[in-house]
C-alpha cells in the first residue's frame, strides 16, 4: 500500500503590507519565533531552523528545496493554508500564486481553506479584529471557485477520485455550507472537472453534511473526560480549567503531555470518510506567550509510535492518504521542517516507519 502523507503548509513567511500594518515593518512568522525565550526549566525555545534557514518564501529556491526536502523523506504533498475573507480579499497568496505561475517545484498541493476571523490572538490582542471571515452569497462564492479554478485545473494539484481535494477549516462556521459545496460542484463540472473532493477539518468523527466528501480528524491537545461541577465552574468564570489556571502559575503556560496524547490516539480504525492527523509537537508560546500550550514532552520515540497508530487507524480509508500537523508551522512548535535540536531526526523517523509499513503491506 503506498502511503499519501499530506503536509499543511503555511505560507505567511514573507512580509505583506497587512502585517506591516498590524505588527510592524518585515514582520513575518520568523518574528515571533527569533524573540520566543523559554518559559520553564529546559523549555526548549527559541526553536531554530538548521538546514533552511529562516527563508523567504518568496524565494523559488527555497520552495523548491522544501518540496525536495519534503519528498525525499517520504511526504506524498503539501497542502497550502488558503485564504479568503470574502469580497475578493485573498492574503499570503504569493508562494501559492508563484508556485502557479513558474511550474516550479513539481510537487503535489492542494488547499486547506483557512475560514476564519483574524484577530490578535496570536499575539496577545484577543479582542482585536484584523480581519472577518465573511459568507457573502453565490456571486462571491463563484469568484471565489474561479480564484482557484487555475490551481484545480494544473496537473500537480491533488486529486481524490479524479476530483481536485479542498479541505476547509471550520466547515461548522459556514452559514449555507452544502449550498456552498452544491454551488462549488456545479462550477467545477461547467469548468471541465467531475466536481470538487470536499473535506471538512473537525474534532469530532462524525460528519452531519451530507454533501461534505468527509473529515480531516484533529486531536485535541488538553485533558479530554468528564468535568466535575467546580471544574466547570472555573471554566465558565475564568475561559480556563483549574489545571490550566494552576500550570501558568507553575510554569508560565499551559503544560500538555504529548505521550498522553498519543496513548489516546485513535484506539480503532476510523470510518472509510475520516482521515487522521499526525502531529508533529506543540509550543505556540512563541505566538501566544504565556496563554501558550506546550507539549512538554516531545520526543522522537514518541514521534515514531504516533506514526505507527496514525498508520494503524487509516487503514480502512481506500485513499491510503493521512496528514501532517505540520511542515512549517514554526510558531506553533509543529513542524517537520529540520532544527537544531533534532536536525533531520523526525524526518528520519517518519522516512524509515513510512517505508516500513509500505512494504508491510
Amino acid at each position: 500500500m503506498k502511503l499519501k502523507p499530506i503536509a499543511f503548509y503555511l505560507p505567511q513567511f514573507h512580509p505583506i503590507p497587512e502585517n506591516d500594518e498590524w505588527w510592524g515593518k518585515g514582520f513575518t512568522e520568523w518574528t515571533n519565533v527569533r524573540k520566543a525565550k523559554p518559559l520553564f526549566n529546559n523549555h526548549y525555545q527559541p526553536h531554530i531552523p538548521s538546514d533552511l534557514g529562516y527563508y523567504d518564501l518568496r524565494d523559488e529556491e527555497v520552495r523548491i528545496r522544501q518540496a525536495e526536502l519534503a519528498k525525499e523523506f517520504g511526504v506524498f504533498g503539501f497542502c497550502y493554508w488558503h485564504y479568503w475573507f470574502g469580497g475578493g480579499r485573498r492574503l499570503l497568496e504569493k508562494p501559492a500564486d508563484d508556485f502557479l505561475r513558474s511550474g516550479k517545484p513539481d510537487f503535489p498541493i492542494c488547499f486547506a481553506w483557512a475560514n476564519q476571523t483574524w484577530s490578535g490572538i496570536w499575539h496577545g490582542a484577543p479582542d482585536r479584529i484584523l480581519i472577518r471571515q465573511e459568507y457573502l452569497g453565490k456571486e462571491d462564492d463563484q469568484a471565489h471557485f474561479e480564484e482557484v479554478l487555475p490551481y484545480f485545473l494544473d496537473s500537480r494539484y491533488i486529486r481524490i477520485k479524479e476530483k481536485p481535494l479542498f479541505l476547509i477549516y471550520r466547515p461548522f462556521d459556514h452559514p449555507y455550507l452544502e449550498d456552498f459545496i452544491s454551488h462549488w460542484n456545479s462550477l467545477a463540472i461547467k469548468a471541465g472537472l467531475k466536481g470538487v473532493y470536499f473535506l471538512g477539518i473537525s474534532y469530532h468523527q462524525k460528519n452531519p453534511y451530507q454533501n461534505l466528501n468527509g473529515l480531516v480528524f484533529h486531536d485535541t491537545f488538553l485533558k479530554k473526560g468528564n468535568f466535575s461541577f467546580f471544574e466547570k465552574a472555573i471554566k465558565k468564570i475564568t475561559r480556563e480549567y483549574p489545571d490550566e489556571i494552576f500550570s501558568k502559575l507553575r510554569n508560565g503556560c499551559v503544560l500538555s503531555s504529548y505521550k498522553k496524547m498519543v496513548e489516546r490516539t485513535y484506539n480503532q480504525p476510523m470510518p472509510s470518510d475520516c482521515y487522521p492527523t499526525l502531529h508533529t509537537g506543540w509550543d505556540n508560546t512563541p505566538r501566544s506567550g504565556k496563554r501558550g500550550i506546550v507539549h512538554y514532552d516531545f520526543s522522537l520515540k514518541l514521534f515514531g509510535e504516533h506514526i505507527e497508530k496514525i498508520i494503524d487507524c487509516m487503514n480502512t480509508n481506500q485513499d491510503s492518504m493521512f496528514f501532517i500537523k505540520s511542515w512549517n508551522e514554526w510558531a506553533e512548535g509543529n513542524y517537520l521542517e529540520p532544527d537544531e535540536r533534532f536536525r533531520r531526526g523526525k524526518l528520519e523517523v517518519f522516512e524509515a516507519i513510512i517505508n516500513s509499513r509500505e512494504k508491510k503491506n
